[in-house]
């Protein structure tokens, strides 16, 4: 599989501005994946990074159970 170039700063610079890996990947046109490797690896190297919230983080368990609830 091949993607187009994106350097470091471009990089960088897209993640620092986007919510989600999936944004950094539609942004830069590389993977999700690859782009969760490099932004750990830049930050093993002393790069500050932003972290993303997982997924699962969004969910607003109590909100979600007292709608199953009322919903059965």
């Amino acid at each position: 599989m091949t993607h187009k170039p994106c350097t470091p700063e471009q990089f960088v610079k897209a993640w620092q501005e986007s919510e989600s890996v999936k944004e950094v990947s539609e942004k830069t046109g590389i993977p999700t994946a690859t782009a969760s490797g490099r932004a750990r690896d830049y930050r093993e190297r002393g790069i500050p990074l932003k972290m993303m919230r997982r997924g699962r983080n969004f969910l607003d368990v109590a909100k979600l159970k007292k709608l199953a609830k009322s919903s059965g």
